[in-house]
């Protein structure tokens, strides 16, 4: 913690060099806010202030709930939200005594983005990298990979604390018990360094350990607004509906609440699961994308279906006066649509074989745009977005296909014709089926088939291990759209994760971990380190950056 520690010395909630470096934002309305009730009235009193000017040097956070004439729940760490950052922050807060309480809107851990990502951490010198023999990679190394697919716009000195801090966070969740079964090479690293996890277990390991200490969690309880005292500006905690209920969770279903912290934590993730927040966030591929998986493999059995990831957390912070960064900066992962509710990802889709197996991804032209195999998934998604109707196609051949197994699902869906999957015995076939130009795909493929021959991939230079020729029907397109998992944008905070106003002054005695902190990621998001972020700033931010303040020690 040596650098990291300094670093924070350095920072200490002023403005950086970097934190100048603000970006564009999103101007918002009286009446944009208004879905909230951030304006409950104009007269001073009762708790309720009117609104300052957002511009004014020196504006302040204000409150946007009258101040509770009791409290509910009086605590010293709140924490809003149960996933990966919420539970590691619980485990560690107390453990140094404090009495935590969290807040989670979900009936389940297990409905959590944390529980519901690919489950896999990229993570320099792991336990299973350094057994591999592979001792050249690091935290720098990390740290220029992430800046490199982020196109070097990340918050450079958040960024920092995460990759400086990952390993030692992974050696914490590993001995609650969250332990990796893989290691592997993902395209966009610089070394083998990605461990991969079954998530559901993760999430047992840490509930786990938070219900082996007895910390408490409300479930679904949805955070509604943050309460701020008028005269510190201070966030006292927050006002809550109890007993609100899948699919939507919404406020007027539940029982108000109000629940003090000595601190308040928002751990509650991104808003890729809204696409009300998609459309207004991030344009660019609001309506274009497909909002994050409705129901998610992994979860207890016997539960609703419901979205996650609304983007409470963000609207939180931002009725506060707090600033906001790299909103527009979506994971831009492909995926297919659900059957039913088609503005979401289908949790359940017909397996392609990867590019590193030989597929390729080629545009309405039939044509490739991008080397598929060691780009950055996100990339692939980046280049995707500048195509006509802003998808791609996945073409494979029987040879690689029959060594995929699909799930019983995944068949029924073909059986249905609702895996936005095609089959044809020639070439002309399977792109009239998919609505693909045919000659130019046909054209695409001879010369793809001839660079395999050569061992020489000369349009994008994919390296010749994960080529292979396309050429034994039936021929295989499945067709993708933008399918947004996280999003690398949201609350500015310094590097001891307290969040900030528009004017870069902290909010006293809130803090963020995880997805709703945003800039580290830059512009591009980098496979495999979401997961790992949102876990090493939980333990952070338990353990280090908010505990003092929870104690009452400062």
């Amino acid at each position: 913690m040596e650098k990291l520690i300094q670093l924070n010395i350095l920072d200490g909630g002023s403005k950086s060099r970097e934190e100048d470096k603000i970006m564009k934002r999103e101007k918002k309305t009286k009446k944009d806010l208004s879905r909230r009730d951030f304006i409950k009235g104009t007269a001073m009193g009762a708790g309720t202030m009117a609104l300052a000017a957002l511009g004014t040097r020196g504006a302040k956070a204000f409150p946007v709930t009258e101040l509770p004439s009791r409290w509910d729940y009086e605590v010293d760490m709140l924490i809003i939200g149960a996933g990966g950052a919420g539970l590691m922050a619980a485990i560690e807060a107390h453990d140094q005594g404090a009495k935590v309480l969290i807040v989670e809107m979900q009936e389940t851990p297990y409905f959590s983005e944390s529980s519901n990502c690919g489950g896999c951490a990229g993570i320099p010198r792991n336990d299973l990298q350094i057994a591999e023999g592979i001792l050249d990679d690091s935290p720098d190394l990390l740290f220029e990979d992430m800046m490199r697919v982020g196109r070097y716009s990340n918050r450079e000195a958040n960024l920092r604390v995460y990759t400086d801090n990952v390993t030692e966070a992974y050696k914490r969740w590993t001995a609650h018990g969250a332990k990796p079964i893989s290691h592997r090479y993902v395209g966009g690293h610089s070394r083998k360094r990605v461990l991969g996890y079954i998530n559901r277990q993760v999430t047992d390991a840490l509930y786990g350990q938070v219900k082996a200490r007895r910390i408490p969690i409300l479930f679904n309880t949805r955070a509604k607004c943050l309460v701020v005292d008028p005269q510190t500006w201070r966030v006292l905690g927050v006002e809550a509906r109890k007993g609100v209920v899948p699919p939507y969770f919404e406020y007027e279903a539940g029982q108000k609440i109000f629940v003090r912290g000595n601190v308040t934590v928002l751990c509650t993730g991104g808003m890729c699961g809204s696409p009300e927040m998609l459309d207004r966030y991030s344009p660019r591929v609001g309506k274009f994308a497909l909002a994050g998986p409705w129901i998610i493999r992994g979860v207890p059995e016997g539960f609703p279906e419901r979205a996650i990831g609304l983007g409470d957390g963000y609207i939180m912070g931002m009725e506060i006066g707090a600033d906001h960064t790299h909103m527009y900066s979506i994971t831009t992962y492909t995926g297919v649509p659900h059957p039913d509710k088609p503005g979401y990802r289908a949790p359940i889709a017909v397996s392609i074989p990867g590019y590193t197996a030989g597929a390729i991804a080629v545009n309405k032209e039939g044509k490739r745009f991008i080397e598929e195999a060691t780009s950055a998934p996100c990339d692939v998604g980046e280049g995707m977005l500048l195509q006509t109707g802003k998808t791609l196609f996945k073409v494979c051949d029987k040879t690689m296909y029959d060594k995929v197994t699909q799930s019983p699902e995944a068949l029924s869906l073909l059986a249905q014709g609702k895996a936005y999957t095609w089959f044809g015995d020639t070439i002309e076939d399977v792109a009239g089926k998919a609505k693909v130009d045919p000659a130019g795909l046909r054209d695409t493929l001879q010369k793809w088939n001839s660079y395999v021959a050569q061992g020489n991939d000369a349009d994008f230079g994919r390296p010749p291990e994960y080529m292979a020729k396309i050429e034994t029907p039936p021929f295989i397109i499945q067709q993708n759209w933008l399918a947004p998992i996280h999003n690398s944008g949201g609350l500015v905070s310094n590097t001891r994760l307290q969040i900030l106003d528009v004017n870069r002054k902290v909010i006293p005695g809130l803090y963020g971990a995880g997805e709703v902190v945003g800039g580290d990621s830059g512009e591009v998001y980098l496979t495999c380190t979401h997961w790992p972020c949102a876990m090493t700033l939980g333990y952070l931010v338990g353990k280090y950056f908010a505990i003092k303040e929870a104690l009452g020690l400062e």
